[in-house]
């Protein structure tokens, strides 16, 4: 339990920098990339088009964000995560621009985790470093966790706590895939 309680302290004072870093108002309005300048492309995936955009060379990072949002959610990040990696935002089944089907019942985590998978091997990426923001945290983290071998890193932010994602299963998942798991939490 000692244990626990330190790795839970230990995350949270990494998440608060993290914040601190990618929150500070000058780090945000460096002017740079935007994905309004820049024309989507499509993939087909599960029966359904996704746009994404990229920006960069190397490595490949994909982005996932959360619920209310879309690709245009990491606008104020691309030109910095842009250095040295091939930065690939996506939107997400059922969100902007893509397409919203008058039956909206296939809308869960499952799916957007599939989706997230078939687009990545659609792309014909090495193994990716995966950035999910909220919800698209808990669809990074199912990616990871059911593929594996798609993965490079995982960085999750936002509340995780909310989706049942422990620290347990984190160093399970840790230790199984090999990966470097980072949590950035804004608030508990």
């Amino acid at each position: 339990m000692q244990s626990r309680t330190l790795l839970l302290k230990y995350i949270v004072l990494v998440s608060v920098a993290a914040m601190f870093f990618v929150a500070n108002p000058s780090f945000a309005q460096q002017k740079g990339a935007s994905s309004s300048e820049m024309k989507t492309r499509e993939v087909r995936v599960n029966g359904l088009t996704l746009h994404y955009i990229e920006h960069g060379q190397g490595t490949p990072v994909v982005l996932v964000h959360g619920t209310l949002e879309d690709y245009r959610t990491w606008d104020g990040q691309l030109e910095a995560f842009s250095r040295g990696y091939r930065l690939i935002s996506y939107s997400r089944r059922y969100h902007y621009p893509n397409e919203w089907p008058k039956d909206s019942t296939d809308f869960s985590a499952t799916i957007h985790a599939r989706d997230l998978a078939a687009f990545i091997k659609a792309l014909n990426l090495p193994p990716v470093h995966l950035i999910g923001h909220s919800y698209g945290a808990f669809i990074a983290f199912l990616v990871a966790r059911d593929h594996p071998e798609a993965i490079r890193s995982l960085t999750l932010g936002g509340r995780l706590w909310q989706w049942a994602i422990t620290a347990r299963t984190i160093i399970a998942l840790d230790s199984k895939a090999g990966l470097t798991v980072r949590h950035l939490i804004r608030s508990l």
